[in-house]
């Protein structure tokens, strides 16, 4: 019997050096991630760097904000026709919920944004962009402050006056420190 209360009382302190997900701590950190989309005709690629920053209002549950930085390579699929460049940022507010414990040091996640900004293509006048996007994966806790998540996302985003929406899914890896 003391054996196994020892072990219970070890588990339990072991969870809680790694779960730093409880309420009134903070996280900050940031991904980079990489997707592909569509939009009408053109194909893109797009390389993106999204820090972060937010507070666990219950536990396993954080609300904060986010900025999008990215570039992008289209290829409208015309023959002959030249790739055309990019660049956008946007912000807006993130939650993200530890929703499985996968073991004692890793949980998984689902996040949510909505998010505004801008896109500039080429030497083109910058457009007002909307959209919103989610991501699930893996966060492994590396010690009691530092996480490695990795995750696969889908985002859509539509620039005014568009009629159409640009459709992306994409993987995404980055640490988070939790204070």
């Amino acid at each position: 019997m003391k054996k196994l209360f020892f072990i219970a009382l070890f588990s339990a302190i072991s969870f809680a050096l790694f779960s730093q997900t409880s309420k009134g701590t903070w996280l900050v950190g940031g991904d980079v991630g990489f997707s592909s989309s569509k939009y009408g005709e053109a194909k893109m690629t797009q390389i993106a760097v999204l820090p972060e920053a937010g507070y666990f209002v219950i536990n396993n549950l954080v609300v904060g904000m986010a900025v999008k930085v990215s570039t992008a390579t289209s290829n409208t699929g015309a023959s002959g026709a030249a790739d055309l460049k990019s660049s956008s940022a946007y912000f807006g507010p993130y939650v993200q919920y530890y929703f499985a414990s996968l073991g004692k040091n890793a949980k998984l996640y689902g996040s949510g944004i909505f998010a505004f900004g801008s896109s500039k293509q080429g030497s083109n006048a910058s457009v007002q962009e909307t959209g919103w996007g989610f991501s699930a994966g893996p966060a492994f806790f590396l010690n009691k402050n530092v996480s490695l998540e990795i995750g696969i996302g889908y985002t859509t985003a539509k620039l005014k006056g568009d009629t159409e929406s640009s459709n992306s899914f994409g993987i995404q890896g980055g640490f988070q420190i939790h204070l």
